[in-house]
């Protein structure tokens, strides 16, 4: 079995009916398409799918906030990529961004 996180979540990938580890759940069996809080914030993703305790960063093409099980990151739109210890907030973040982003 394979295993990973979804929002801070552990997840198991189960294979499909061509033996490809394709079928994502949580640990308890319920399919990833049902979204849960994110463990570090406990909040749901934006409507726009966006990690909420960090959406609309300044500048920021996406981002992930590592969800509290592995370190967060923001890609800027002119292809940087800032990685941050996932216990960082949002104003450490936007310093970061403007400490580094171009």
């Amino acid at each position: 079995m394979v295993h990973g996180f979804f929002k801070g979540h552990k997840v198991i990938a189960h294979q499909d009916k061509d033996g490809v580890y394709a079928i994502w759940k949580y640990t308890d069996g319920t399919s990833i398409k049902k979204e849960r809080p994110c463990i570090r914030c406990g909040k749901q993703a934006t409507k726009e799918g966006h990690d909420n305790c960090i959406a609309n960063l300044p500048g920021v093409k996406y981002a992930c906030c590592g969800h509290g099980v592995e370190d967060g990151y923001v890609k800027l739109y002119d292809g940087k990529i800032i990685t941050f210890n996932t216990n960082y907030n949002r104003k450490e973040i936007i310093n970061l961004i403007n400490q580094n982003g171009t």
